[in-house]
């Protein structure tokens, strides 16, 4: 769209009379700084135990159970494709 567009299109207008809100500069620096140490604690507990910390489930179980579910969903994709043009 054109700048003569925008101004004609009702949406665009409608959009260009929002005000921005900004965040609490005090709330976002708190939140920042809470996140930060919690990635701080993560990475010395990591550093401690001298191992990728996630249970077995995390690390195996579940990367394998969906790799399971999109094997059954891709078979029956191509079943149903094979189906469909009779072969």
């Amino acid at each position: 769209m054109t700048g003569d567009e925008d101004r004609e299109d009702p949406m665009m207008r409608a959009l260009a009379g929002l005000s921005v809100n900004e965040p609490d500069r005090g709330r976002a620096d708190r939140t920042r700084a809470h996140c930060l140490a919690a990635l701080d604690r993560q990475r010395r507990a990591e550093a401690r135990s001298g191992r990728v910390t996630g249970s077995l489930r995390r690390r195996i179980l579940e990367p394998a159970l969906v790799a399971a579910a999109s094997a059954i969903y891709l078979t029956e994709v191509v079943r149903r494709a094979l189906h469909l043009y009779g072969l």
